[in-house]
Formats: C-alpha cells, sequence, structure tokens
C-alpha cells in the first residue's frame, strides 16, 4: 500500500509539474548584409523574447555582449521596448533602470532590463 501511494504521488507531481513549464524563447537577428564593415557603418541588432502565449512575465533581463575591439555601443540611437499583455495588466513591461545601458565596469554588455 505504501508503494503504491508512493507511486500515486510520484505520478502525479510529474503531471503538475509538465502542466506548469512554459516554452520561452529569446532569439537575435541583425541589420549587416556581409561584406567588410567600414567605420562608421551601423549594425542593427534586434532581440526578441516569446512568451509563447504566457502572461505571467514580471521581471525580463537580457544581456547582449559584442566585441569592443572592433564596436562600440551608442545607447542613444537605441529604441527598447517590450510589447506585452501580463499579469500586471499593462500593455507592456516597463524599462528599468538599467535598461539599455553598459553593464557598471564593462565596455561589452548591453542590458536590456524591463519590469
Amino acid at each position: 500500500m505504501r508503494l503504491l501511494i508512493t507511486n500515486v504521488l510520484a505520478a502525479a507531481l510529474l503531471l503538475f509539474g509538465a502542466a506548469g513549464a512554459n516554452a520561452f524563447s529569446t532569439s537575435m537577428t541583425n541589420s549587416w548584409g556581409g561584406g567588410v564593415a567600414s567605420v562608421g557603418d551601423t549594425l542593427t541588432v534586434t532581440v526578441s523574447f516569446d512568451t509563447d502565449g504566457s502572461n505571467d512575465v514580471s521581471l525580463l533581463s537580457v544581456s547582449v555582449l559584442f566585441d569592443d575591439a572592433i564596436m562600440t555601443y551608442d545607447g542613444g540611437t537605441s529604441a527598447t521596448y517590450a510589447l506585452y499583455t501580463g499579469g500586471k495588466g499593462a500593455s507592456y513591461l516597463k524599462p528599468a533602470t538599467t535598461n539599455n545601458t553598459l553593464r557598471v565596469g564593462t565596455s561589452n554588455q548591453i542590458l536590456l532590463d524591463w519590469q
């Protein structure tokens, strides 16, 4: 009887654990068409986060690393927003104070933070 109860509990945990899983994904695309870059050329990188229909994200943080020996980051020209209809009842996540900035102490890590 004890073994049966243990097996039923284990099966229930597996079932409920699998039912609550979400498949979030992050992807990046860029505007570069290839070839050799010249000084002053601009490259646009788009970072996308797909919640796969889930609406329970209340904080999102993504870091983008780049080679600062050949590139610089111009935060002033970078638009950033997160369209979202979520648990907070808003149609978008609000940018955090660290959003669209370089991580403190680095010159090659961009922070994309929303709350």
